[in-house]
């Protein structure tokens, strides 16, 4: 299963993986940038209707994944997809 990880924007990374049929499948992530959160922002899945935030590992539940300062989406994107990977093995 191959991935390929892309910064759309700074604030869109696009993640496309070939699931086990071979037909990639990509979702995209991107953040919001509230005020009331000063620096800190959500990372939320572009999913067209409801945009679910996306915790730690990319997991569907867990912590909150959150980008801190000015650290790019796709360093945070990669990161937490790795880590995922590992938690799997």
């Amino acid at each position: 299963m191959r991935t390929r990880i892309q910064a759309l924007t700074p604030d869109r990374v696009a993640v496309t993986a070939t699931d086990d049929t071979g037909e990639p499948r990509t979702t995209e992530y991107f953040t919001t940038r509230g005020r009331e959160h000063g620096r800190t922002y959500y990372v939320k899945i572009d999913d067209g209707r409801q945009y679910p935030q996306v915790c730690e590992g990319l997991a569907r539940t867990g912590p909150t994944l959150m980008v801190h300062g000015d650290r790019p989406l796709v360093d945070v994107i990669r990161r937490e997809y790795h880590a995922g990977k590992r938690a799997l093995r």
